[in-house]
Formats: structure tokens, C-alpha cells, sequence
């Protein structure tokens, strides 16, 4: 089965995941062909757009520096982390929101520690 990840350094990985926890992809849209994007940067907005065919990514771009030397850049990784998660249905359901209560249950403890732990640190 083909797994998007191998295409990107583990490094990449990290911080693409990074960006998709810290809700830094601005604007999204996904269908069955293509998914775009605006994910936000260190000095810009920067636009992603990922081909589909059968259901797998098979060509991206993405508008940053790193990306435009042929590199398969973190905010592709984010946009890609968040198609992955909504595609199975980890954040929307039969085309439903779901509650609160189910999200807060299904979370990965270290996640929310380590938010609790940000959120904190904000009011403090």
C-alpha cells in the first residue's frame, strides 16, 4: 500500500505535523481530484496544491523557496496530514461535525498535554 510519507524527509515530516497541529493551514479544500491550500510560513502565505488519482497524492506544489528546488516541502506534509485525517474520517463523519465530547476522548494524551501545556503558558 502506498504511504505519502516516504516521500518526505523524516524531518520534514516533524515539521509538517507541527504546522498541522498549530492549525497554520489557513484556507483548505479538498475533492476527489485535487486537494489546495494557503498554509501559513515563516514569511508568507504559501499556496499547495496536491493532484489526486485514486484516492493517492501524485503531483505537488507548493510556493515556498524550499519546494521550488524540487523538494517536497512541510507545508505539503501539513496540507497532507490534515486530507489523511479527514479522509478517515477523523474529524468529520458521514459529512458531519463530530461532538466535542468524542474528539476530547479519541485524542492523543501527549497532544493535548503538551496544548494544555501551550495554552497555559498564553495566559501566564
Amino acid at each position: 500500500m502506498y504511504d505519502w510519507k516516504n516521500c518526505f524527509e523524516p524531518k520534514i515530516l516533524d515539521r509538517g505535523l507541527e504546522y498541522y497541529r498549530s492549525d497554520m493551514i489557513v484556507r483548505y479544500n479538498a475533492d476527489e481530484d485535487e486537494i489546495t491550500a494557503f498554509v501559513t510560513g515563516n514569511y508568507d502565505d504559501y499556496e499547495v496544491e496536491i493532484q489526486l488519482e485514486d484516492g493517492q497524492p501524485v503531483e505537488m506544489y507548493c510556493s515556498c523557496p524550499y519546494a521550488d528546488d524540487g523538494n517536497y516541502c512541510k507545508h505539503m506534509a501539513a496540507v497532507l496530514y490534515k486530507w489523511d485525517r479527514e479522509s478517515k474520517g477523523e474529524s468529520v463523519k458521514a459529512g458531519k461535525k463530530v461532538s466535542i465530547e468524542e474528539l476530547v476522548s479519541n485524542a492523543d494524551e501527549r497532544f493535548v498535554k503538551q496544548f494544555l501545556i501551550e495554552l497555559i503558558a498564553c495566559k501566564l
